[in-house]
């Protein structure tokens, strides 16, 4: 590529503001800094907590390392990632390597390391930035449209859109980089309520609520793994993917979210619980079958006690809930 060609630099430019999805602008943005470095190593990574600190997922690198070299290189860059946070670090230069922080309003999005010669060449490094700004920018637009203005965690429609995509393909959502492939490939959904929230509303004002409501989404995000997907469903409901699991292991995730909740002492509040239903994510029934059974087991766990993780499946086979007639086989063929 030219590097003064200023209308493939445009075309380049358009291509980036042009991503409708996080995961296009990541692929689009390494296969722009590749074309830029055709002869470098490089590294991206997200942070899932944009702040001052960082739950960084590896979105991609290019060497064809195996699991363990690759936890390990996570482990180094993750190191030197929150200490350039400690710093409020800019650029960092060596012989062969630069760190470029991924800022938006003075909060980190991610990093990008590139290593190899030449990887501090002034005309490359110029377009580069130019690059990265466009990134920024755009992931900032994506991430204010995907994501709760109150909690952090993804809204309703990115919910929507992610159910969907997910059961749309068996292999719809790929396996992150650091994930072992012999985890299961199943995945379920649960939905997560606040008990007696409407009380404590009207106990405590508004304001207190929409604190409980920060304060439950940083909890379900110390909780759950990465992989694992968190949602502001609507309200003080939230939606919860736990990804790669069996049933034994989805329950005990969602068990100790429940103990950590039960244990945590909210400010002005005191005690507060939540109560959750689980299903499997099943590919034969629609996305609203699924989300209702999450549903009914959700509802069963506030109609017997609350404060409860109750299973869809295990409810049916246990006769605690009926079957509808109606939903053996939501998916037809026409």
């Amino acid at each position: 590529m030219a590097l003064t060609d200023e209308s493939v630099h445009y075309e380049r430019f358009v291509l980036l503001t042009a991503q409708i999805d996080v995961d296009g602008l990541h692929k689009t943005f390494v296969d722009l800094v590749l074309e830029l470095y055709p002869d470098i190593a490089l590294r991206l990574y997200s942070n899932k907590l944009p702040a001052n600190y960082g739950r960084y997922e590896l979105v991609y690198i290019q060497k064809n390392n195996n699991k363990q070299e690759i936890n390990q290189q996570i482990e180094i860059d993750t190191e030197l990632m929150n200490n350039l946070i400690k710093v409020d670090g800019d650029i960092t230069t060596s012989a062969s390597q630069v760190v470029y922080p991924i800022i938006v309003r003075n909060l980190y999005f991610g990093v990008l390391i590139i290593e190899g010669p030449n990887v501090d060449d002034i005309n490359k490094s110029s377009l580069l930035t130019t690059y990265i700004a466009i990134y920024c920018n755009q992931l900032n637009l994506l991430r204010t449209s995907n994501h709760d203005s109150l909690t952090g965690l993804f809204n309703r429609q990115t919910f929507d859109g992610t159910l969907n995509k997910l059961m749309s393909s068996k292999q719809s959502l790929h396996r992150r980089l650091s994930e072992d492939p012999s985890q299961p490939d199943t995945h379920y959904f649960a939905m997560l309520d606040i008990d007696n929230f409407k009380r404590l509303n009207d106990n405590f004002g508004h304001l207190m609520g929409d604190e409980v409501l920060l304060s439950m989404a940083q909890l379900m995000q110390k909780a759950f793994r990465d992989e694992d997907m968190l949602f502001r469903y609507g309200g003080e409901e939230f939606a919860i993917i736990v990804k790669h699991v069996d049933l034994k292991l989805a329950q005990i995730i969602l068990e100790r979210l429940r103990q950590l909740v039960n244990a945590q002492i909210f400010p002005q509040v005191g005690l507060v619980t939540v109560s959750i239903g689980f299903t499997i994510i099943d590919n034969n029934i629609l996305p609203s079958t699924v989300i209702q059974r999450a549903d009914q087991a959700l509802y069963y766990a506030k109609e017997n006690g609350r404060n409860q993780v109750h299973c869809y499946e295990d409810l049916i086979r246990d006769a605690k809930l009926t079957k509808p007639n109606n939903v053996e086989n939501d998916i037809e063929l026409f």
